[in-house]
């Protein structure tokens, strides 16, 4: 058997995403913008999947398949752990964006409470809660798991009203929650137009007016694109797993039970609907991250030893692409921003 076209074509566009990917996740890591680093890892990771799984199982000869033990065992926990990862690092870049435009802040620099109220946050959207529900699929794991050609390793569900509790309501509540604070920085933005600029500056950031509406556009796109997706995600597993049998763990992680079997599943040469997110995913943060001057910076100081540099035009500024942080200046702006805000409730 030949390997399909849609199969190389995954391959080789996961690759180009990967390394599309790195300066993106280098300028987010360096910003200390674990949320958004996170969300760029998390489809790396995805990426590196896709070709891994390609090579392994890159037709539909199943007989002579190798069964996946270990590999799949990790990956499928991975991916029920990405599900919800992806929409809560979501969830993490819309409430610091939103807390930039909160003017009803009265303290230019967040306080330690703050700052540990931040990081937990952060903590628990990127890290906790992805590890929890790769826990928690061993509660609902109908199958140990589903080898698809090309694809590969796919998670299973049991078909019971527990799978869809634990397991996949979760990532559209999330959805929700990250649009729900989409919302929030989209009425500030209307409402302190005219002050963006100086609101931006008095902030005490880090970001500049540029990488802030690049971050916020980015954000906007996936969770406009993931939120439908995982709404109809949630419609078709309910329709495909009704009537609903009774859950029971101990039928279902029985010895012997389909709990521990490894189902491999043909697919005449076509990839898995979800494999092709992460690649658009990656081209997407290239080129909101990727083509700006904080790149271009990134990109003249990795050549520079090999003398490569001028291939990218120098950057004429004094800036590291944030506003200056002159921290009178910037104390006086947000004092007239939040006095200018208290007026116009008063009225």
């Amino acid at each position: 058997m030949h390997r399909s076209t849609e199969a190389v074509v995954m391959q080789t566009l996961s690759a180009l995403s990967i390394l599309a990917s790195v300066p993106p996740l280098a300028l987010h890591w360096k910003n200390r913008n674990f949320p958004a680093a996170s969300l760029v890892g998390w489809y790396i990771l995805l990426n590196l999947f896709n070709i891994i799984n390609a090579f392994i199982w890159p037709t539909d000869d199943v007989d002579n398949w190798w069964d996946g033990v270990g590999l799949c065992d990790i990956q499928v926990k991975l991916l029920v752990a990405s599900y919800v990862a992806v929409p809560g690092c979501l969830v993490c870049i819309f409430r610091s964006l939103a807390s930039v435009l909160d003017t009803s802040r009265t303290t230019l620099v967040p306080n330690k409470h703050q700052r540990w109220r931040n990081r937990a946050m952060e903590t628990m959207f990127c890290v906790i809660i992805p590890i929890v529900a790769a826990l928690l699929h061993l509660v609902y794991q109908g199958n140990r798991y589903f080898i698809f050609a090309i694809s590969g390793c796919v998670s299973g569900l049991d078909e019971s009203w527990v799978s869809l509790a634990l397991g996949y309501i979760w990532p559209f509540l999330i959805c929700l929650i990250a649009s729900y604070y989409c919302g929030l920085v989209l009425l500030r933005l209307r409402r302190y137009r005219n002050q963006f600029n100086e609101i931006i500056r008095a902030a005490h950031s880090g970001l500049s007016k540029s990488r802030f509406l690049r971050l916020f556009f980015l954000s906007f796109i996936m969770v406009l694109a993931i939120t439908p997706v995982q709404a109809y995600v949630v419609y078709v597993q309910i329709e495909a797993s009704l009537p609903w049998h009774a859950f029971s763990f101990s039928n279902l992680h029985g010895d012997g039970h389909l709990w521990s079997q490894i189902t491999k599943v043909p697919t005449q040469g076509k990839v898995f609907y979800d494999r092709w997110t992460p690649i658009a995913a990656g081209f997407m943060t290239f080129i909101f991250f990727g083509c700006g001057k904080d790149a271009s910076r990134l990109y003249r100081a990795v050549l520079r030893p090999f003398g490569l540099d001028r291939c990218f035009n120098p950057i004429q500024t004094s800036s590291t692409g944030s506003f200056p942080r002159e921290a009178s200046g910037s104390t006086g702006s947000r004092a007239q921003l939040i006095s200018g805000n208290k007026n116009k409730k008063a009225r």
